[in-house]
């Protein structure tokens, strides 16, 4: 009998899904989204403007705030563009 069968091969933890808000028209969100493109990372974008869940969603995580760039990786969230705290809150290279 094969003692291998049935066994749960370990994977590590997969990193939290990134969401960009964004709103229409917005060079600094564009920035963003370059930016997280050129580190490779895999985001949704979310565009406040058309969609009115999602400025909901961006509501709630900024108390009321109705800013956009926001980027959201599990609890870190970052405000802006600001490519230092990206590198930090998203652990990239």
């Amino acid at each position: 009998m094969n003692s291998q069968l049935g066994a749960v091969e370990e994977r590590p933890a997969k990193d939290p899904p990134v969401t960009v808000y964004t709103r229409t028209g917005c060079e600094t969100c564009r920035a963003v989204k370059e930016f997280l493109a050129l580190k490779g990372v895999d985001f949704v974008e979310k565009d406040i403007a058309v969609d009115p869940v999602a400025a909901d969603e961006l509501a709630t995580l900024t108390q009321g705030a109705a800013t956009a760039p926001v980027t959201v990786a599990g609890p870190k969230v970052v405000v802006g563009f600001d490519p230092s705290a990206l590198v930090r809150e998203l652990g990239l290279n």
